[in-house]
């Protein structure tokens, strides 16, 4: 392995700028360089990582007694240096050092793959690990798992206060059974023992006040617990949403009063201090210009009887104190009664790095699009995958024509035996450096 040809400067340069989460390892497994999302990532700096070995730089965490991200990652990259493929991992948790607390960690998860680059001999030159940083989601996962369990307890709670009222009502019709029966034999000696009636009367009817004030009182009773259990609904779904842990707001709608609350994640997402009024039309003032209408109308079709009630939606915002523009996504679910929205709950959270990684994936895809060199993808049988216009206006041919033909069409008779050496030096790991284009 001494005499593998390492990647050039102009290599690390552009693996370091790349819009990805790159950790390059020589084939003994110490550090090259790291990209630069990389190192935000993980709260490092190159300078303090390159050249070391990457568990000295990255060792497990000591107060996780069953930690085995050294073990995984090294099994993987063991797997790599063993087989010269690529090794796709599951999710992992690796946490990273806390520059900040010497001696502390961050918790983090990942995606991790390793993708071993050959050099020309076929031997491994370096190794990509590419680190998708998926935290938040495996956090935001977990809280609604809780969330979810939580709700399931509470539902069980409120059954059982349904079924303690249900017997209540049991018993007072009973009671008032009894008295209609009791009415009854009273009216049967009307005529024997008028006076003895008259008394009864006067009983009874202190009886039928009594049964009267008793209903009231437990219609009262009945009404405030209804009450309270709509306080104690809407509190405990507001404790399961707001996890500040991950930075996921929540907030709470009821389209019927139109008071709207935000959680504390929530008001540091849109730019609100603490002491702010907020209520719907204040939050639709601050949805971009070019979004607003729609966000608007999928609000209004999500809090109709006839929908799903489930609502999810991404969307641009311009924060309360800066007006500075941020991607968010929001999910939310609406409670129904007797086909009238009483309750809209829900979370959010601010993906705007998400959105400009993606921005920039994009824009690499529009440069190869775009380029002025003709550049042409094809399989290892020879089929062309790829057409930019480039190769359009170079060859004469259009995407349509050539997509899924081989690449002889474009060789002269006199040049058919150069594709099969072509496809060999690849399918062996060998580079192929430069050869003439062909021509219509």
């Amino acid at each position: 392995m001494s005499g593998t040809k390492r990647p050039s400067d102009e290599t690390l340069q552009a693996l370091e700028t790349a819009p990805n989460m790159y950790l390059i390892l020589s084939p003994e497994l110490h550090i090259l360089t790291a990209s630069d999302l990389y190192l935000k990532a993980t709260q490092t700096a190159r300078e303090a990582i390159v050249g070391k070995h990457v568990f000295e730089a990255f060792p497990d965490n000591p107060e996780l007694p069953d930690a085995d991200g050294v073990q995984n990652i090294n099994a993987s990259l063991q797997n790599v240096l063993r087989t010269k493929k690529e090794d796709h991992m599951r999710v992992q948790r690796y946490d990273v050092p806390d520059v900040l607390r010497p001696g502390k960690f961050i918790q983090r998860y990942w995606d991790p793959c390793h993708t071993p680059v050959l050099d020309q001999e076929g031997d491994i030159s370096y190794i990509i690990q590419l680190a998708t940083d998926v935290t938040d989601k495996i956090l935001a996962e977990q809280a609604l798992y809780k969330s979810n369990m939580e709700q399931v307890e509470t539902t069980e709670q409120i059954k059982s206060l349904n079924t303690e009222l249900l017997a209540t009502n049991v018993e007072l019709r009973d009671t008032q059974q009894k008295l209609t029966l009791l009415n009854s034999k009273l009216e049967e000696r009307v005529a024997k023992r008028t006076q003895e009636l008259k008394r009864a009367n006067e009983e009874q009817a202190a009886i039928n006040e009594r049964a009267a004030a008793t209903n009231k009182e437990l219609t009262e009773i009945q009404q405030r617990l209804i009450e309270t259990n709509r306080e104690v609904s809407a509190i405990a779904a507001r404790l399961r949403i707001s996890v500040e842990s991950t930075g996921l707001g929540s907030w709470e709608y009821n389209p019927t009063t139109g008071n709207l609350f935000w959680s504390k994640e929530c008001r540091q997402i849109f730019g609100l201090t603490e002491e702010q009024e907020v209520d719907f039309d204040t939050y639709t003032r601050h949805i971009h210009p070019d979004d607003q209408e729609w966000v608007i109308r999928r609000i209004s079709e999500t809090l109709q009887p006839d929908s799903s009630g489930k609502h999810e939606l991404t969307h641009r915002i311009l924060r309360f104190d800066n007006n500075e523009l941020r991607w968010v996504k929001a999910k939310g679910t609406v409670e129904f009664e007797q086909g009238v929205a009483t309750c809209f709950l829900g979370t959010v959270l601010d993906i705007t790095e998400l959105k400009q990684v993606e921005e920039k994936s994009a824009r690499l895809a529009a440069i190869i699009t775009s380029s002025s060199d003709a550049i042409i993808g094809k399989t290892l049988d020879s089929v062309i995958s790829s057409w930019n216009d480039s190769a359009e206006r170079m060859f004469g041919y259009t995407a349509y024509e050539m997509i899924g033909e081989t690449i002889y069409k474009l060789l002269p008779s006199d040049r058919q035996d150069e594709e099969p050496m072509i496809i060999s030096r690849i399918k062996n790991g060998e580079r192929v450096d430069h050869f003439e284009p062909y021509g219509r």
